[in-house]
Order: structure tokens, then sequence, then C-alpha cells
């Protein structure tokens, strides 16, 4: 998956647990009586009688299948059962004389390892010692970086199960809610392997991660392989302080990622900016909202502006963005930091007209502050409604000056600033905002800009901030 795309990796965070259907892979028929491997010592001690066969002689996590067992000199009872020990559950048995059928349910979060399959039948209890293992449908090894609170993890992945990893679809997904990551790369998904980076939640609970892996990541009910819970545990992370001066860091290995903490006010602009020492360089960042979890995300953008009309805590993550390159392994050295611009306080929109551009109607927000003012930010509350098509404003500053307009907002949407109300200038600058903040400056000489918000794929309330900055 492609970096840019990480917003849409994030829909797959929650994506609910199910069982997982059909049998793992074996191959050929196992050997009569004896322990995995044909073992004698696994060969059950009976008066009259002896499991033979086992088939198949193993499970997978979260699966259901159908399980052969028969027996040597002795006849079943018609209500002889089966056990394959904890976290399993057997239902519909079928007996036929020596051969006794069931569906065989293996818990999500059953004991890994081998087991005893024993059959009771009237006063008989028949035991096949190491008769049958359940292991994990996928196999889950740390390649590289570290599984820590916003940290990026590179995972070496086998598959176990009978099904083939689907090499276009093939996604890793949380079993529990309180261990949110986001899949952002996939070097390489074979149909018995894979190797996959996912970037950890800050906020993900500390220990302990189960994962499963699915080729169906848009549908709730598809099959699961799932790993051993055990496979991957989540390391507590202190996060940085990030204020006005710059904080200086060298990422040393290519999956190295930093974490850092900063706080906003109210009515503030906040300007985060992550430059990396070399202009051949580029860094990795996530900028994520109140939550701090990666299904709030600001922006992926090294330079990130946004209006803050109340006081919350957010995080920034930052990486080599060629962690899953040749080459990465380069020294990598960023500047970051956060700066809060005083705004005044926001004036309403106003809905008593139209103000969609249409015929040249918008709404006047007024004269731009310079910027050497006391407060030099002008902030704008608004909404996009059903009935909008895009809403309008128009600012006034000094002619040759650069506007930079930001937004937050609860919903995509196209930012514009045009030195006309209708959009069709050359100098017309725009950016989809596909998180929720973003910013646009646009340098034409004039003494008028305007703003327009579009909707994309649906409407919600937003935010806007506007400035002057300096013309390079």
């Amino acid at each position: 998956m492609n970096k840019a795309h990480l917003v849409a990796a994030l829909a797959l965070v929650l994506v609910a647990c199910s069982g997982v259907d059909g049998t793992p892979g074996s191959k050929g028929d196992p050997g009569a009586k004896g322990g995995p491997g044909g073992s004698a010592s696994s060969t059950p001690s009976v008066a009259s009688g002896s499991i033979s066969l086992v088939s198949p002689r193993a499970a997978v996590l979260g699966a259901q299948i159908t399980v052969t067992v028969s027996l040597d000199g002795v006849d079943l009872a018609p209500n002889a059962t089966v056990s394959f020990g904890a976290g399993t559950k057997v239902s519909q048995a079928v007996v036929q004389k020596r051969t006794l059928t069931a569906v065989l349910d293996v818990d999500e979060t059953a004991a890994l390892g081998t087991r005893d399959v024993t059959v009771t039948s009237g006063t008989e209890r028949l035991t096949f010692s190491g008769g049958f293992v359940v292991a994990p449908g996928l196999g889950m090894k740390v390649s590289g970086g570290k599984p820590e609170q916003g940290g990026l993890v590179q995972l070496d992945v086998a598959n176990n199960d009978a099904e083939y990893f689907d090499k276009d679809n093939f996604t890793l997904l949380p079993i529990s809610a309180d261990a949110p990551f986001a899949q952002i790369a996939a070097p390489f998904i074979g149909p018995k392997d894979a190797r996959l980076v996912l970037l950890v939640d800050p906020t993900a609970k500390p220990g302990k991660m189960a994962l499963a892996g699915t080729n169906y990541p848009d549908e709730a009910s598809a099959p699961l392989y799932v790993a051993d819970g055990n496979a991957l545990t989540v390391a507590a992370r202190t996060p940085e302080t990030l204020g006005a001066i710059d904080v200086s860091k060298v990422i040393a290995t290519p999956f190295e990622s930093f974490l850092f903490k900063y706080t906003t006010a109210v009515n503030k602009l906040v300007v985060v900016s992550v430059k990396p020492n070399s202009a051949g360089l580029t860094p990795f960042v996530v900028g994520l909202g109140a939550t701090s979890k990666l299904t709030e995300v600001l922006s992926t953008q090294p330079e990130l502006a946004y209006p803050a009309m109340t006081a919350f805590s957010s995080t920034v993550i930052v990486a080599n963005s060629a962690f899953d390159q040749a080459g990465a392994a380069a020294s990598f050295g960023f500047k970051a930091s956060m700066k809060l611009v005083d705004a005044a306080a926001p004036i309403a929109e106003d809905d008593a007209t139209p103000h969609n551009g249409t015929g040249g109607t918008f709404q006047a927000w007024g004269v731009l502050p310079a910027q050497v003012a006391p407060v030099p930010v002008l902030l704008l509350s608004g909404e996009l409604k059903a009935a909008d098509t895009a809403d309008v404003y128009r600012v006034t500053g000094a002619a040759g000056a650069a506007v930079e307009a930001s937004i937050f907002s609860e919903a995509p949407v196209t930012l514009a600033v045009a030195p006309n109300v209708n959009f069709t200038n050359a100098q017309t600058q725009r950016i989809n905002v596909t998180g929720k903040a973003g910013s646009v400056v646009l340098s034409a000489a004039g003494g008028n800009r305007f703003i327009r918000v579009t909707p994309t794929t649906r409407r919600g309330k937003y935010t806007l901030a506007v400035r002057i900055r300096a013309v390079p």
C-alpha cells in the first residue's frame, strides 16, 4: 500500500473479527497409531482397543473443521464422544461402528501445541497422546523496527492455513479494539508468506497485541487467519515535547521513529513543521488530532497549519519515508517545531444570504491584519450543509501580499484561494484535504482574495484561518 494513502488505510483499523472457514493444509494421511511424526511413545495404552486414525491431525486458531477419528479393536457405542482438550468444542458427532466424525471449533485463544485426543465409548476411555495439534493460522516474527506506541514495525508472516494469501488484498487486523494500527506498506505478499509494515497507534494498549489476517478487509464476517496472541508485544512510549524551539533528531536505522506531543490553546493557528537537514530526504510525518489516535488524522504533510478554537493535546509521528526501500539505512536528520500564532475570536458564517460564488455571491470576511499585528490571524466557523455546493469568502489585504488560508474540517473538502470570485484565474491555488487540516498559500498581486470551501464525499462543520505571509 502506498504510504501516501495512509488515511484510506486507517479505515481498516476497527474491522470486526470472525471465525475461519476451511481446514488447514496437511501433507498426506497420518500414520497408524503413534504420536506426531510416528513416534511409538505416543501410542495409547488401552484395555480392548486403540485410536488408529485422526484426520486431519491439525487445526489453526479460530478454525471450524470436520475431524474423523477411527478405532481398532472395539466398536463405538452409539453415544460415543470425542474431546480435543481445552479451547475446543465438538458438535454434530456422527458414529458409524468404529468411526466417529465430528465438527470441531477451535477458539481463537486456544492454547497452541499438541494435545490428547480422547474418545469415551460406554465404559471405555481411549486416549491418543499428542494426537492433535493446534497451530496459529499466521506465523509471525518482527524483522524490523519496534512494536511500540507510535512506532514502525516490519513483520514477516507465514501462512499455516490451507487458503492462500491474496497478494492484492491480504491485510492484518487487530483482534482487540485497544490495539489499533495501520498497515502502511506491503513490500511482499505471496501465497504462503508476506512482509508487512505497520504503524502502531500512539494510544495502543501496552502488552500483547492479538492480530489476524484476512483477504477480505472490507467484509466484517470474512474468514480470518488468526495469529498467536503472544507473537507481538506493544511497548509503552513517552512522547517528547514539541514547542517553538527546533528539536534536532537523527534517524539512524530504517524503521526508527520519533513521537512528539504538543498542546494547542484557544483561538490559535497551529503551525507544525518537520524539515529534513538535506533536500534529498523526505520525512514520513503523521499529525494526529485531539484523540492522538490513527483514526483521527490531521495531516500527513511535513508542514501543517490549522486553526484551533479550543485547547487540546496532540501527537506527531516522524520517520524516514524510505524505511521500506533500498538505501533506507542512511542517517536521516531533521528539525521539528510547533508554533502557536494568535488569532482573533472567530466570526460565524452568515447563512442569511447565499454565498456560494454563483453570480458573484460571497461573504465579506474583513481586512487582513498585518504580519506584525498583535493578532495577525482571522478565524471563521462555518458548515457545509445538505443544499450547499460551496462556501465563498472574501478577504482584503495589501497588494502583492501572500495570503495563507488554513482549514480544520469534519469532512473531506477542497480548499481554494483565488484573485477572483469565479476561481478561474491561473493563479488559483487548491488543496484537497483528505484528513482534517490543510493550508493553501497564494502570492498573486491584488488587494482582494477569495476563499472557497467545497465538499467532496460528505458535508460537515469547519473552521477557517487566514493571515498574510511574506512573499518569497
